[in-house]
């Protein structure tokens, strides 16, 4: 069980590494690790719009529609460039 745990966490933490990094421009990367203090749920937030996959690297738009549903892009919504999943 231990073990489970640990690579859970690493798992995790790996996750958030990906997350945190430099993405195609400022306002990516802005979106990309927007937390909010009121919503601890992305989805639930009309503020976080970009959900990055750090396992995947791919990217998507939030559906705000009280779901859970992203629409994944091939390229920036603010700078154009093609998104390194694409």
């Amino acid at each position: 069980m231990v073990g489970t745990d640990l690579k859970a966490k690493l798992m995790t933490m790996q996750g958030l590494d990906e997350r945190l990094k430099s993405h195609c421009c400022e306002m990516m990367t802005e979106h990309v690790n927007h937390r909010c203090e009121d919503h601890s749920n992305s989805f639930d937030c009309p503020d976080n719009l970009i959900l990055y996959s750090g396992r995947t690297k791919s990217y998507g738009i939030i559906v705000h529609d009280g779901g859970s549903s992203v629409i994944e892009i091939q390229f920036c919504p603010w700078c154009g460039i093609k998104l390194s999943n694409a």
